[in-house]
């Protein structure tokens, strides 16, 4: 009989790497370990769900160490391993991993919202972006920091707690997230962004808005346009529509009727429609709806349209739909009051407090709990789309809705104060990132010119994030994101630019990165080269070679005196005649770019040497004077002497001191001549 001994498994505990981890950059391992026990298996929790190996987690030393490669943002919580062996079981306390992230989905908001501003009236430009730890923002106008001004441009502080600052020409002016402009000038109409940037993970974000100041309206003329005016005739001027003015109530009750009645200065009269939470529901100036109920609560539009001018102009109204209070009482809860006894209060519910969570799986099961503080407590109800799902105050919400995101509503009962509160709880459902593409255009990438790559995702992401070679992609002057990063434009394209690109998609539960698309830089033809002779003897011929560098390779031809002569690299000239001395040009085509370069190479045909012989015309004594004549039947630019088939020194002879040579003309003399 085999007899295994197993002990009690005792502290557990959890080692980590570290614990603060940039976003795609660093990887977290943590390591499990206990004080004693045997045969041991290990689970890994993450808050209260079992930490699943895939893409990017690995288990290994028998569980007992779990490596995430490359975290994100949806890693960030408390983990906890479960030690077990069949005899007890043990649980570590938690290590809490602390991601940084972003900054990413940088938004700008302006208040008021116009579509242009007068000169002299204020305006807030507030910015935002998703950042772990909260990202600082510069503002630029027009590309640079904003220029100084003086008393034209106020910066007020107006949050403490953000770590964002404000650069007015080039200075620190405030460490808000909301930049206050005013009073506005005509100088201050242009682009304005915000640049959030995250000191830890280094990486920036940026949105940007157009802003067009425009000066009031101080003097009206008429100006005749055609005929002169005649007596008892009327011009039109035709103008609007201003800004429309709401009459309506702002509080009624359930089961009432609100009257709404719009009205803008026009010429000729507008045409209204009214919208209520983006619905269209009337096409007339006035809007009486139907029974109101808790659920018509909101904002109701009114936009007036000039058919002539072509030009629209909004207002809104806020109405909220009350209960109508039918009684009024005090209730004595137990005894009758007594002298120095206490009566029960009742009140509330005030706001309800939804607690679940803000993102899910489609077809797992939502959790969501509601509380409102209240006395007696409250019953609770749960609406989706507009129907009753639970009558208590936890709910169980199933996701097999087809809808990407979806709103429950809670509301709380007081059946002794006879009133009621809601709140809403907003869910994100997100489906499986089953695969990711790069998407090219149809046309090819050439340097110079613009040239994008967009992300294709079968599944619902909520972040994209681009890489090069391995590496983070950065937004810079040229390359720039849209579509919250799906989208990565390179305006124009540079030789630098070529590499293996991926995108990586991801939302709160999944992540999968593209297969690699190498993009190729179509460029050129640069200048070409020539490699040839500038001289050639007649009757021979002559060839040059052309290279220009280009991608995909160039085609070539040849031209002589504007007369093509070849179509390949290299040209080979029929035997050469005097005629054909003159400029020899290589032009370089690039199919896919469909540009071309050229340059030229000058050549001169010269009379052969038909023959080179040597004349003397003395016997050569020892110690006197001789010479030698070279005779050539032919041009030539110079004679070299050679002795022994080695060029003749013309100094002193290496032989005999006493003898040196000269040459003049096509003559070599000895002085003298020696053994």
């Amino acid at each position: 009989m085999d007899v295994r001994v197993v002990l009690l498994i005792l502290a557990t505990t959890i080692t980590a790497s570290a614990t603060n981890l940039v976003e795609f950059n660093d990887t977290a391992v943590l390591r499990c370990s206990v004080l004693n026990g045997t045969s041991l298996s290990y689970v890994w929790m993450k808050g209260s769900s079992e930490v699943a190996v895939g893409a990017g987690v690995q288990l290994s030393d028998g569980g007992a160490t779990l490596t995430m490669v490359g975290v994100t943002r949806y890693d960030e919580g408390s983990y906890r391993c479960n030690v077990s062996n069949g005899l007890n079981n043990a649980i570590s306390p938690p290590v809490h991993l602390n991601i940084y992230y972003g900054p990413s989905n940088t938004t700008m908001t302006i208040t008021p919202m116009r579509s242009a501003y007068i000169t002299g009236s204020n305006i807030t430009l507030s910015c935002s972006a998703e950042s772990n730890p909260p990202a600082g923002v510069q503002w630029m106008f027009n590309g640079v920091h904003l220029n100084h001004f003086g008393p034209e441009l106020q910066l007020e502080m107006v949050a403490e707690n953000n770590h964002i600052s404000w650069y007015f020409n080039g200075s620190l002016q405030a460490t808000t997230s909301e930049l206050v402009i005013g009073p506005l000038t005509f100088n201050m109409s242009g682009q304005y962004t915000c640049m959030a940037h995250n000191n830890i993970t280094g990486k920036n974000s940026s949105a940007d808005t157009m802003l067009t100041i425009l000066a009031p309206v101080t003097m009206a003329s008429i100006k005749i346009v055609g005929a002169q005016p005649i007596m008892n005739h009327t011009f039109t001027l035709t103008y609007g529509p201003h800004k429309p003015t709401i009459m309506g109530p702002s509080f009624l009750g359930a089961g009432d009727n609100a009257p709404f009645s719009c009205y803008a200065s026009s010429n000729p009269p507008s045409s209204y429609t009214w919208f209520f939470n983006g619905s269209l529901v009337s096409n007339t100036s006035e809007y009486v709806s139907p029974p109101l109920t808790k659920y018509m609560s909101g904002t109701y539009t009114c936009m007036a349209y000039n058919n002539i001018t072509g030009k629209n102009s909004t207002a809104y109204k806020m109405l909220t739909v009350l209960a109508p209070v039918t009684m009024a009482s005090i209730k004595i809860v137990g005894a009758q009051p007594i002298e120095n006894h206490t009566f029960t209060l009742t009140y509330g519910p005030e706001m309800p407090a939804i607690m679940g969570p803000n993102a899910a799986k489609r077809g797992d099961n939502a959790t969501f709990s509601c509380y409102a503080s209240s006395n007696p407590p409250c019953s609770y109800e749960w609406f989706f789309n507009g129907s009753v799902v639970s009558n208590a105050s936890e709910y169980v919400a199933s996701l097999l809705t087809d809808e990407s995101s979806v709103m429950y509503t809670c509301m709380a009962y007081n059946n002794i104060t006879g009133k009621n509160s809601t709140a809403y709880k907003m869910l994100t459902v997100f489906d499986p990132i089953e695969d990711v593409q790069i998407e090219t255009p149809m046309y090819p990438a050439i340097v110079g010119h613009f040239y994008d790559l967009t992300c294709n995702v079968t599944g619902t992401a909520e972040h994209f994030y681009w890489m090069k070679n391995g590496e983070l992609l950065h937004e810079d002057n040229r390359t720039v994101f849209y579509m919250d990063n799906k989208i990565v434009t390179f305006n124009p394209l540079e030789l630098n630019d070529t590499g293996l690109y991926e995108c990586m998609a991801l939302n709160p539960f999944w992540n999968k990165t593209s297969p690699s698309y190498m993009l190729l830089m179509n460029y050129g033809p640069e200048t070409p080269m020539i490699d040839g002779p500038a001289f050639a003897e007649e009757g021979h011929s002559a060839v040059f070679t052309c290279s220009a560098k280009s991608v995909p390779p160039s085609h070539y031809s040849w031209w002589f005196n504007g007369s093509s002569v070849a179509n390949s690299s290299v040209f080979t000239t029929d035997p050469l005649s005097f005629n054909m001395s003159g400029e020899y040009t290589c032009l370089a085509y690039n199919n896919v770019t469909e540009n071309n370069s050229t340059t030229s190479k000058m050549l001169t045909v010269i009379e052969a040497i038909s023959s080179v012989m040597i004349r003397s015309t003395t016997v050569p004594i020892n110690s006197d004077d001789f010479t030698l004549t070279c005779d050539v039947s032919g041009p030539y630019d110079m004679i070299y002497w050679m002795k022994d088939n080695m060029h003749l020194n013309m100094t002193n002879s290496t032989a005999n001191p006493l003898m040196s040579y000269r040459i003049k003309n096509n003559i070599l003399y000895f002085t003298p001549t020696a053994l």
